[in-house]
């Protein structure tokens, strides 16, 4: 379960997943490697990268909009969604 867990900002470099460069040269460490043979690696490797950001999007939209009586459909599917990529239960 990913709860404090400080992840990103990552960056895609063809099929490699890696820690964003800083300006002083720090960073650049490898997270993940998206096999070359499988195909479609770059964009792979990007949605990846975008992993961290769309995650705290998420979660703040949920935080922002709270329980929404008649329209709760889509945050019952954020939810879920946060919860698969987080380890925890919907």
């Amino acid at each position: 379960m990913i709860t404090a867990l400080n992840l990103g900002p990552w960056e895609a470099c063809g099929n490699l997943l890696r820690t964003k460069r800083e300006a002083d040269g720090s960073g650049g460490f490898l997270v993940a490697e998206v096999p070359a043979n499988t195909g479609h690696t770059t964009e792979k490797a990007l949605v990846m990268a975008a992993a961290p950001e769309m995650l705290a999007l998420l979660r703040n939209l949920i935080d922002i909009e709270g329980p929404q009586p008649g329209n709760s459909e889509w945050g019952d599917k954020a939810r879920a969604v946060i919860a698969q990529a987080t380890g925890e239960q919907a």
